[in-house]
């Protein structure tokens, strides 16, 4: 399986997702070769040359293959799939039909990830909150006064906008800000002790919101079981699977509220043991 930190869903050119990758593969190991891209993807080194220059393209057939030996999600190789029909389908039905597939998941999905430098901004607490609130309120006077009333000092509002504005992320002309960027991700370049703090804070946010609901009222579910460890990948693939799903087809215009989702996938500690 190729291992590899690439976005398939900021690609809506398949040989374009599929040189990034190579060239992902080559930065991690200066000896990789096109040969060896070849053989890991199981096609013959002529064949992958030929694709890779554009002189040739994959069948629909060819890309299930290719798709299996990358590290994908099912949604993410249905995607890849569509991406080689559109280009390469016989039926012009079926290219209309992958190309607004493409079109459509693309623009959902399509995450755009920071660099090294950028990861700091997961240390300051409430980041995330004044980024989903700029869909609502682009005037910073009126997002300031918003993030205020939910608990933020203005202190560090400011300190936000301004990394923001710092990485690129945000641009302010007359007193509004427009976001640079829609969907931000951080790969593999954030580390874990940070990616853990931000979690635990967002537990804990989740545990006020939860203390501050309406308890005549079920609205929410929670559930504890055990689990092989065999069973634990499956379980991450359907909450990978899920993610990849959870926006498609909602509207990215006129936002009034923002919601924050936490799926917590974590061991128990029972009896000394532990369980899933």
């Amino acid at each position: 399986m190729i291992e590899h930190d690439v976005n398939i869903y900021s690609y809506d050119d398949y040989i374009e997702f599929l040189e990034e990758v190579y060239i992902s593969l080559r930065s991690q190991r200066p000896d990789y070769s096109q040969r060896d891209f070849a053989r890991d993807l199981d096609i013959p080194a002529p064949r992958i040359n030929q694709v890779l220059n554009r002189k040739e393209g994959l069948s629909v057939k060819r890309a299930l293959l290719v798709s299996k030996k990358i590290d994908m999600s099912e949604m993410e190789r249905e995607y890849f799939s569509h991406l080689v029909s559109f280009k390469t389908s016989k039926s012009k039905k079926q290219r209309e039909t992958s190309r607004e597939y493409v079109n459509k998941l693309n623009h959902n999905h399509s995450h755009q990830y920071l660099n090294q430098e950028s990861w700091s901004i997961l240390d300051l607490e409430g980041w995330d909150i004044v980024w989903n609130y700029l869909e609502i309120e682009s005037r910073l006077e009126s997002l300031r006064t918003i993030c205020m009333c939910a608990g933020m000092k203005k202190e560090s509002f400011n300190e936000i906008i301004l990394a923001f504005i710092e990485h690129d992320l945000i641009g302010v002309f007359e007193g509004r800000a427009f976001k640079k960027k829609n969907n931000i991700a951080f790969g593999n370049s954030v580390s874990s002790r940070s990616i853990q703090n931000f979690h635990i804070r967002k537990l804990e946010d989740s545990i006020r919101a939860v203390k501050n609901l309406d308890n005549s009222k079920r609205k929410n579910e929670s559930m504890t079981f055990s689990l092989s460890k065999e069973d634990i990948k499956v379980i991450e693939k359907r909450m990978e699977a899920f993610l990849d799903e959870l926006r498609l087809d909602l509207s990215t215009q006129a936002h009034d509220q923002v919601y924050t989702i936490n799926l917590a996938f974590h061991p128990a500690i029972v009896n000394g043991g532990h369980h899933a």
